[in-house]
């Protein structure tokens, strides 16, 4: 364990966002590590408001042909207007689950409030375990150990004390409606808790006096959920008190919880027409399985489940690496048992070096690179623990919520945050983590087909702004400005490509990726109509949540935005690349290729800037937080300094005039932004800003930062910035997109010297890449698909042709 893979604190939680997240894709938990009455909040993927629902609307179709209209005489106040009648029904929202309490006796809590020194809480990066520490003034130690395993589904935790009893009342609470049981028998005992998810919860900027509306235990007309905890204990009697389980004097403890909801049941278990006794069989189906599920654990030991656990996690994590320094990183694999150990040694020892990362930004000086390491880490873990395969895909907050109305509804917000949380996916190693966000993909491609249809008479499938767990489709309600942007599932498209690009699976890319790619390009094709000038363009079109200035009035909606021409570039584009090396043949090519030619040209207008939309308007916020119209230059690459250089320096204007101050995703979009500019210094000054306290950035009137766990600020928070933000570090270190390997392509001048490893490029090539004194020294080269290579490597002005054999590994000295 090194300083940039521990988060380290010398008190509780006060609040959630200083709280430590869990997470194994399912089950989210945030530990505040209490010693007097402990709170870990809970939360499952599956658990959201709602139900599927049909909010397509059969009079967009006659409201587009009149904007379409007003665009054509303009009259961009009408065609905005006209927007709202093309808007359907709000998302659904993500929900707490609820919390898990251990309150505890006095005696630990007192200790703990006497001498805060001796009290520690840390989360362990490299294995994804948290613990919580108290070291007494005779040297007897509590400690409380906790793990999200993605192996046995579980929540796992272990209180153990080496001189005291244990004493502790264990309890679930919640803010849904429900009921709870709770049953001891000499050595443990079980807490289970079924809850009723409210039938709707609008977002919270809603004026909605029943915002948030149950209907009766009676009804299932929303989901279920069912939560179950084993309690364990080596000694002292083990008591049901009212809902909640009485533990006195323990050594050990262990808890291990699961979670179950009804969205794997057929339709969900919801059926607006059921009885009482059909909603009472649901509940008890639950509950049986969540009890199973149980029984399964109880022939491993909490020494197996964190093996398990470990073994599944560094997997993953241990992948790819960052250091600031030219050594290897070597690490010695510790036996589970030691862990503690190993952790409580890490907490004293390390204790200088964390707070000398941490007390620079403090002050407001320059952060430490190791600061830089360790979020790039923790951008890293929590993909980890929010997106595994055969969960469901990282929403807003991940999969951590305790809201009811949570900002945003938690949902995905499908016009950059819901693509930014899987920026890392590929290029950090983690593909697998990538899974969940095809099967969204696929889902949507269903009832997005049905809104294609209803809403705009099209072929293919549609998607816009927002989407939740039921696959919403439809735009919502509010302002046209985000609510009127319909190329949401082509932009979720380009993720099936670059995933095909970075694996080369052909079988995949034949049967998963194709069908889906040929259904958003069937929608462009339809969507797109000629203009008075003979180009293709789509209306009604916006440029995401930005609004032009026409006759002295912010308006939204015109006639291709440039980033509807960026996304339809890049979908056509990278098609017909696929067909070539796929040798594949498909009706659908035919048209794509007779579209590219005719799309409206990119335009440079005043300032010399890259335009945001088809007319050269004025910007209603000149330094707004999207930079939607740059997405040609990342995450696309139809915008480059070898092919269009002159849309290179225009983009690269527009983004000096839009400025670096934004919210935390807006940053690290922006870093993303002046690495592919190849402007490493621009892109560091970045970095920096992402790395500030958000409570001082809020002091400085700015945006963006970091909460007290590392949580990244929009504000409030938001996890797309987390990800953006090891995204953003890889693509200053290496680059691929232009088919050639670019090694240390945006390297800042305060970086001199480091080691990165692990990290992928398109082609199913992996690297590692030292450098010193601003200059490359030498590159490790991994072929990984069994296929003999010739590649270009670039880096300092210097071009190298290298030959790899099938699975070689070969250095490179440069």
């Amino acid at each position: 364990m090194r300083a940039n893979e521990v988060l380290l604190y010398h008190q509780p939680a006060g609040q959630w966002l200083e709280a430590l997240p869990l997470g194994n894709g399912h089950i989210g938990a945030m530990l505040f590590g209490r010693l007097d009455s402990e709170r870990i909040a809970l939360n499952d993927d599956t658990f959201w408001s709602g139900a599927p629902q049909d909010g397509t609307n059969p009079d967009a179709r006659a409201a587009m042909a009149e904007i379409r209209e007003a665009i054509g005489r303009r009259d961009f106040r009408t065609a905005t207007k006209l927007g709202e009648r093309m808007m359907g029904p709000w998302s659904q929202s993500y929900l707490p689950a609820g919390d898990l309490f251990l309150d505890y006796g006095g005696e630990v809590s007192t200790a703990a409030h006497e001498e805060p020194s001796r009290y520690r809480r840390l989360l362990d990066l490299d294995t994804a375990v948290a613990a919580t520490l108290l070291e007494r003034a005779d040297g007897s130690r509590r400690t409380v150990t906790a793990f999200a395993s993605y192996p046995h589904n579980a929540l796992v935790l272990e209180i153990r004390d080496d001189s005291h009893p244990i004493d502790v009342d264990i309890r679930l609470d919640s803010p849904h409606p429900g009921h709870g049981s709770a049953e001891a028998e000499a050595d443990r005992a079980r807490l289970i808790q079924t809850l009723r998810a409210p039938a709707k919860a609008r977002p919270v900027y809603v004026a909605d006096p029943e915002a948030v509306r149950y209907d009766s235990d009676e009804q299932l007309t929303s989901l279920r959920l069912a939560l179950a905890v084993e309690i364990r204990a080596d000694a002292g009697p083990v008591e049901v008190v009212d809902d909640s389980i009485r533990l006195r004097g323990a050594g050990r403890v262990e808890l291990r919880l699961v979670s179950r909801t009804s969205f794997a049941e057929p339709g969900h278990g919801i059926d607006p027409d059921a009885d009482a006794e059909a909603a009472e069989a649901l509940c008890e189906r639950l509950e049986d399985a969540a009890v199973a599920e149980l029984d399964a654990l109880s022939k491993l030991t909490f020494a197996d489940l964190m093996s398990a656990h470990v073994e599944d996690y560094q997997a993953l994590y241990r992948a790819a690496w960052l250091r600031f320094d030219d050594a290897d990183l070597t690490r010695a694999t510790t036996p589970v048992n030691d862990w503690l150990g190993r952790a409580v040694a890490h907490a004293r020892d390390a204790e200088d070096s964390y707070q000398r990362i941490l007390a620079p930004e403090l002050a407001g000086e320059e952060p430490a690179p190791d600061l830089t390491e360790l979020l790039f880490n923790v951008g890293r873990y929590l993909l980890i623990a929010s997106s595994r395969a055969g969960t469901q895909a990282a929403n807003l907050q991940g999969i951590w919520n305790e809201l009811l109305q949570p900002p945003w509804s938690s949902n995905y917000t499908i016009n950059i945050n819901t693509e930014m949380n899987y920026w890392p996916a590929e290029v950090s190693n983690l593909a697998p983590c990538h899974e969940p966000l095809f099967d969204l993909i696929k889902r949507l491609s269903v009832t997005g087909a049905h809104t294609a249809a209803v809403n705009y008479g099209a072929r293919g499938w549609v998607a816009h702004h927002n989407t939740d767990l039921w696959a919403k489709s439809e735009p919502v309600s509010g302002d046209p400005s985000w609510a009127i942007w319909p190329l949401g599932g082509v932009w979720l498209s380009l993720h099936l490509i670059e995933r095909a690009r970075y694996g080369l699976d052909a079988a995949w890319t034949r049967e998963t990726a194709w069908p889906l790619l040929v259904g958003a390009a069937g929608f462009c094709l339809d969507f797109l109509y000629e203009d008075e000038d003979g180009y293709l363009v789509t209306a009604p079109s916006t440029s995401p949540e930005h609004k032009f200035l026409w006759e002295g009035e912010a308006l939204s909606i015109s006639a291709m935005a440039t980033m509807d021409l960026a996304l339809i570039r890049e979908l056509f584009e990278g098609m017909v690349e696929l067909a070539g090396w796929l040798e594949l043949e498909d009706p659908i090519l035919d048209d794509i290729r007779a579209a590219m030619p005719r799309l409206l040209p990119w335009r440079i207008g005043r300032e010399g800037r890259l335009q945001e939309w088809s007319l050269d308007f004025e910007d209603n916020e000149r330094h707004h937080r999207h930079v939607s119209h740059l997405l040609g230059v990342f995450p696309g690459r139809s915008i480059t300094w070898e092919e269009t250089p002159e849309l290179m320096e225009a983009a690269r204007t527009s983004l000096e005039i839009r400025g670096d101050e934004a919210t935390g995703w807006g940053m690290g979009w922006r870093i993303c932004l002046w690495a592919r500019f190849r402007d490493g210094d621009r892109a560091h000054g970045v970095v920096q800003r992402m790395l500030c306290p958000a409570a001082a950035a809020a002091d400085r009137g700015e945006r963006g930062g970091l909460y007290p766990n590392f949580f990244s600020a929009h504000p409030p928070f938001q996890i797309d910035g987390n990800f953006a933000f090891p995204a953003g570090v890889a693509e200053m270190l290496l680059q691929t997109h232009l088919g050639s390997i670019d090694l240390l392509p945006a390297l800042p001048a305060a970086w001199p010297t480091g080691r990165v490893g692990g990290l992928c490029c398109r082609g199913g090539i992996e690297v590692e890449i030292a450098w010193a004194a601003g200059t490359l020294r030498r590159v490790w080269l991994d072929e990984k698909l069994g296929q003999d290579r010739v590649l270009v490597l670039r880096s300092g002005g210097v071009e190298k042709v290298v030959e790899l054999a099938a699975g070689e590994r070969r250095v490179v000295e440069w």
